[in-house]
């Protein structure tokens, strides 16, 4: 039996259930909405922020490898030869660059070993070879009197019209730190040892009115690289000796044995190509020592530089830490 109130009801009831579930529907959507809305807005926000803490975290720790300065090499390995046998320019010199000024060499000079004396380089070839970068060394064995064979050395050499140099080879044993003062005191600025009184081998120093290189046989065993790496990492001044007297076998060089000349001509070409890409050169001690003070005020001048940058990045990346907590707690309310 046909009751329309019953069905009146229902209609009712059906539309009201309808109304409601769209108006849940149309809430949900609404917060819905707008929660994509704020999420969006969270994201943008601390995007940027993410971009330029991970910028600031990478320019930290790449600092260094971003600092476009020409840095001198700071290390040195000169080469000492401890005479002047003609040989040493019909040899030696053509294998020390003659068309290149990276690696030069010093020659010792003595009462017995004078350019322009029999069996000796001439003259005229010692100019060349200082025209191209070689320089000179007192040679002294210790057996006279420092102070006066300095004295008697300087007399030699202005009668031959050669400028007195400002560094001194010691011989093996004949060096001793208690000479510092008197060289100072002459003009000398450069005295190569063999590590006597325990002085390194490696002279690091900038400060001091004396240069101390210590000294190595060229030819003396696993020296030749091991040597220079050291050299290179300690970034100091140190040499190589190289002597046509067969007395001290590992600064021996046979002119007349090719096996000899092809073993210095390798080191050399070791060295000079270490010398073009900036590892270490092969200068005289005076061009030596300048490389390495500008080298420790160049390096000093970096460190601060890294060392203020950085404190301004730890600055901005705890500034960019306080606005993304900020950040987080507005979204998280």
């Amino acid at each position: 039996m046909f009751r329309p109130g019953v069905v009146t009801v229902a209609i009712i009831l059906v539309v009201a259930l309808t109304v409601g579930l769209g108006a849940v529907l149309v809430a949900n959507e609404i917060r819905s909405s707008e929660a994509e809305k704020r999420e969006r807005e969270f994201i943008n926000e601390i995007t940027e922020l993410n971009i330029k803490k991970a910028e600031l975290h990478n320019e930290y720790s790449s600092i260094r490898d971003n600092i476009q300065v020409k840095i001198p090499c700071g290390a040195n390995a000169t080469i000492i030869f401890l005479e002047v046998d003609s040989p040493l320019y019909d040899v030696v010199f053509p294998m020390t660059g003659q068309s290149s000024l990276l690696l030069s060499g010093t020659m010792c000079l003595s009462a017995e070993q004078l350019p322009g004396d029999e069996g000796k380089i001439t003259m005229k070839q010692f100019e060349e070879m200082l025209a191209f970068g070689w320089c000179t060394a007192i040679y002294y064995d210790g057996k006279e009197d420092l102070s006066e064979y300095l004295s008697s050395m300087r007399a030699l050499l202005e009668a031959r019209g050669i400028e007195m140099p400002n560094t001194v080879f010691f011989e093996y044993l004949s060096y001793s730190p208690d000479y510092d003062k008197l060289l100072v005191a002459c003009g000398i600025k450069h005295a190569v040892h063999h590590g006597e009184g325990g002085v390194p081998l490696v002279d690091t120093s900038i400060n001091n009115a004396l240069l101390r290189p210590g000294v190595v046989g060229w030819n003396a065993p696993n020296q030749q690289k091991n040597f220079l790496e050291h050299i290179y990492d300690n970034k100091g001044c140190a040499a190589y000796s190289v002597s046509f007297k067969a007395d001290i076998t590992d600064r021996y060089l046979d002119v007349a044995d090719e096996e000899y000349t092809d073993k210095l001509g390798r080191m050399m070409t070791y060295i000079e190509n270490h010398s073009r890409n900036n590892y270490v050169s092969a200068k005289g001690f005076a061009k030596a020592w300048e490389s390495r003070i500008e080298y420790e005020r160049i390096m000093s001048d970096i460190e601060a530089y890294v060392e203020q940058r950085r404190a301004e990045i730890k600055a901005e990346l705890a500034e960019i830490e306080k606005r993304l907590t900020e950040i987080y707690r507005k979204y998280n309310k």
